[in-house]
């Protein structure tokens, strides 16, 4: 079993993140399972104030003990415009993926 723990955090100046939206999938012998997402909106980012960020638990369940292949697709609004971005890791979890 492989649990992580997604933390997502908006570094935009201008910009606040709404209706973020995580999902992944894994190949059929692996079971997944997502928590609910701690909050779906992070506010501009202010370097005077601690970040805040959204965290979603996420655990794998791998009895075969293959490498560990996880599509994943997310959403968020950014000033109003739906941004949508999709990925694979293949063989581990990075410790981070910037995207904007």
């Amino acid at each position: 079993v492989i649990v992580s723990v997604l933390t997502i955090t908006n570094t935009n100046t201008s910009n606040a993140i709404n209706n973020f939206h995580f999902q992944a999938a894994v190949p059929k012998n692996m079971r997944i399972k997502l928590q609910n997402p701690s909050t779906s909106d992070l506010p501009v980012y202010n370097p005077i104030l601690p970040p805040q960020a959204i965290t979603q638990i996420l655990i794998v369940s791998n009895p075969n003990k293959e490498p560990v292949r996880l599509n994943y697709k997310l959403s968020y609004y950014l000033s109003g415009e739906q941004i949508n971005e999709s990925g694979e890791i293949d063989n581990g979890f990075p410790s981070s993926i910037d995207l904007i």
